[in-house]
Order: structure tokens, then C-alpha cells, then sequence
């Protein structure tokens, strides 16, 4: 990797780099649908505004960065610092050119040394079937748990013990599971707020008590299953 990277903040006027950006990441996986060009592109233009709202709503907190290689827009790199225990990589894309390039790479095991630095974990998601697990195990990632259609992944500082696993996530689906007043209480969201708002609340109600996270995963699977809600 040869060229210069630098982050700077997100703003209004990159909307439609992160747009495209989102689009590339998911043009494989719609290319099965058979949608005509113009449903994909609505398709991942809403779900692109879902997204965006959702990490601006739910990570006030965190950084969103662009990603620019030699001063031009590549990919963007998301991460919370808020919550003191850990460091959560929300999320890390880049275009398709820039890809196997050494980028994503240098960017991480920065966020890794600074884990090592101030012996914090460094957390995130992968879906199952996303070659990218295999990304994160060569740096040291370990898959803790199954959320939804994700692996919960953690690298934890060399010599620190790893975080004792919180299981509530995972009680509440199986409790989900088992209670078809709960399933059908859970399909009545009709975005992901108020998905995540529901959830959250009756997490609370059965004593299960899990991040944000979890359940963003847990609606991206959700929306999967879904999707022919969106056709026209």
C-alpha cells in the first residue's frame, strides 16, 4: 500500500459518495433478486437512509470518517469511543478498486494498537456469510456469538483476559423463539427505531439486557428475511 491515507469527518456534500459506497457493497448480493436496475437503486437508496439515520441516532458519540486515499474519497470508517470498556468498529467500507489494497488492514491495526495502548477490546459485527470474518480472524478477531445473521466479533489486548460474554441477547431470542405473542408483537415494527426501541423495551421487561448492536444486527436479519416487502 502506497498512498497516502487520511480520515476526515463526514459532511452533508458526501452524501452521494456514501450512497455509491453503500451500493457497492451490497451489488452482489442483489444482483440474485432479479430487480430491474431502478428497484435496486431505490432499494439502496432507502436502505442506505436507514442506515445513515440509524448510526447517527443511536452512535451521537462516535466518529464517522471518510476514508481518502492521496486527498480522494475511498471508503468510510465508523467507530465509538464512548463507552470507556470498549472500542466498537460500527462499520469499515470501501470501494471495490480500493479493495485487498493493504487499506482496510493499515486502518484497523491502528484501532487495535490503540486497544493495546489503552487495554480496551475492539468490537464489532460480521455477517456469516461475509468473507470479511476471514479479514478479521487474520488480525486477531475472535467470533464470540451468533447474532442474528452475524458474528459478534472481539480482539481482545495482548495479556488482558477476555470480556466475560453478556448471554442476554441470545435469552431473549430464544425466549422470541418460544413465544409467538412476542414474534408477532416484534414483526409490528415497520422501521428500524422503532424495531430497535421495541426490542430494547422488552429486553428490559424479561430481564435481558444486551447493546444496541445486537439489535441492529438483528433487524439487518430481519430485513433480509423481509425484503420482498420492499418490491414494488
Amino acid at each position: 500500500m502506497s498512498a497516502s491515507l487520511t480520515l476526515r469527518p463526514i459532511c452533508p456534500e458526501d452524501e452521494p459518495f456514501l450512497c455509491a459506497l453503500y451500493a457497492s457493497t451490497r451489488a452482489d448480493e442483489l444482483a440474485a433478486t432479479g430487480w430491474s436496475a431502478e428497484q435496486r437503486a431505490d432499494f439502496l437508496r432507502r436502505q442506505f437512509h436507514a442506515q445513515h439515520a440509524y448510526y447517527q441516532t443511536h452512535f451521537p458519540a462516535a466518529d464517522f470518517f471518510v476514508i481518502q486515499a492521496d486527498g480522494q474519497p475511498v471508503g468510510r470508517l465508523y467507530v465509538d469511543r464512548s463507552v470507556a470498556e470498549e472500542i466498537h468498529l460500527i462499520d469499515i467500507a470501501l470501494l471495490p478498486a480500493q479493495r485487498r489494497a493493504g487499506i482496510g488492514s493499515a486502518l484497523v491495526m491502528q484501532l487495535l494498537a490503540e486497544g493495546e495502548k489503552t487495554g480496551r477490546p475492539v468490537r464489532g459485527y460480521v455477517e456469516w456469510a461475509n468473507p470479511a470474518l476471514g479479514f478479521y480472524q487474520r488480525l486477531g478477531f475472535r467470533a464470540t456469538q451468533e447474532v442474528g445473521l452475524h458474528h459478534r466479533i472481539e480482539w481482545t489486548p495482548p495479556d488482558a483476559p477476555a470480556a466475560a460474554e453478556d448471554d442476554g441477547f441470545e435469552r431473549f431470542r430464544r425466549l422470541v423463539l418460544r413465544d409467538p405473542e412476542l414474534q408477532a408483537t416484534l414483526q409490528q415494527a415497520t422501521d428500524r427505531e422503532e424495531f430497535t426501541a421495541l426490542t430494547l423495551r422488552l429486553g428490559e421487561q424479561h430481564d435481558c439486557r444486551f447493546a444496541a448492536g445486537d439489535v441492529d444486527a438483528a433487524w439487518q436479519a430481519a430485513q433480509r428475511a423481509w425484503i420482498e416487502r420492499w418490491l414494488p
